[in-house]
């Protein structure tokens, strides 16, 4: 993606809307949570988890995600080496994996596992955590 920095991207996407203009396509998550027989206290708590998480993807997206890459094989090798030289053993056996970002792995990681944890909560009828 070739774009410029977009610095604003956060405090864009994380303002309150107070028109119904803006508010009007929010409704429609909570609409969908409850017509599943999601109580109103969990739906608004998805609400806001599935708002962090696109928020968090969107930002990586705009910030982070060109940072690191599959494709630059030589800033692969010594980021992995770097965190295998670390003397932190959790980071030196992930090393491998953390010197690599799949921007659209990543992505669908997060949807799959935003989808699946929805889904699960849903069907338990959840009580917010305590």
């Amino acid at each position: 993606m070739n774009r410029p920095r977009i610095w604003s991207a956060g405090p864009v996407l994380t303002r309150q809307l107070a028109s119904c203009e803006g508010l009007a396509p929010v409704e429609t998550l909570p609409a969908v949570l409850r017509s599943a027989g999601c109580p109103v206290e969990e739906s608004v708590h998805l609400v806001r988890f599935l708002e962090a998480t696109l928020i968090g993807t969107l930002l990586r997206e705009v910030q982070a995600g060109p940072t690191f890459g599959i494709a630059d094989q030589d800033g692969i090798a010594v980021r992995q080496r770097m965190l295998e030289d670390s003397r932190l053993p959790h980071l030196a056996e992930a090393a491998p994996h953390l010197a690599r970002f799949d921007r659209e792995a990543e992505y669908r990681y997060t949807v799959q596992a935003a989808t699946a944890l929805v889904l699960e909560r849903v069907k338990a009828g959840a009580r917010p955590m305590s």
